[in-house]
């Protein structure tokens, strides 16, 4: 087994030179029934992600819908370590399958998404949010971006303009995520004066649901400094 170990590392070094044939060689020892082999090639592909390579990703998506369940998860942690590197294609990858047919699968992107604070994982998860026509896959992306997006000007305005969104899952998820976006002990000033800003504006809204929500995310700011006004 240490053979085996050992010779799939290697070949995650040549794939690093090699043409698409070795880096698929080494993705579908994924699959290998022993333990050993999977966490070899496991760790062994993340290391080829310094060349932005499409090929390596799309072979390790090959493998997150296996018939085999351990090729699943180690296939779904190698897309994860690529994308918490803000991997282009790792991101992009796991942004689409907030529109899975799988349940499971939209769930599983959900939860990697939300370890991922990089630009391109913010942008897209943005995008997917604004542009996506099925409110489940804009809630998707709205847990994400939540959990993503701390820190994040451009994260806070879309959370917030969702507080007027025609969904009410998406109002009230909005209303909830706004004020864990900011945090004035980390020094967010700034940031959490345009969280409340942007929640004052939706209380302009002529629909009491949107007026409720924006006023839910308001007392949700404002439990964020009570603390430090008590201090």
């Amino acid at each position: 087994s240490e053979w085996r170990e050992e010779g799939v590392a290697v070949l995650g070094q040549l794939a690093v030179v090699a043409d698409p044939e070795t880096i698929e060689l080494v993705a579908n020892k994924l699959e290998h029934m022993r333990p050993e082999v999977r966490r070899a090639a496991q760790e062994a592909l993340p290391m080829l992600a310094a060349q932005g390579n499409r090929v390596l990703v799309e072979a390790v998506l090959r493998h997150v819908e296996s018939d085999f369940g351990c090729a699943r998860v180690a296939a779904g942690k190698v897309l994860q370590e690529l994308a918490v590197r803000d991997d282009e294609y790792a991101v992009k990858a796991l942004v689409d399958s907030l529109n899975h047919s799988n349940h499971d699968v939209r769930i599983a992107a959900v939860h990697t998404l939300q370890h991922c604070g990089g630009k391109n994982a913010v942008r897209l998860v943005m995008a997917k949010l604004r542009h996506h026509s099925e409110e489940t896959v804009r809630s998707s992306a709205l847990s994400a971006l939540g959990a993503m997006g701390k820190g994040s000007s451009d994260a806070i305005c879309a959370v917030a303009h969702c507080l007027q969104d025609d969904s009410s899952l998406l109002r009230s998820q909005a209303a909830t995520l706004l004020p864990r976006l900011v945090c004035v002990d980390d020094g967010d000033e700034g940031l959490f004066a345009l969280a409340a800003a942007s929640a004052a504006t939706a209380l302009d809204h002529p629909h009491p649901s949107v007026q409720e929500a924006a006023c839910t995310s308001l007392l949700g700011l404002s439990k964020n400094i009570k603390p430090r006004l008590d201090a």
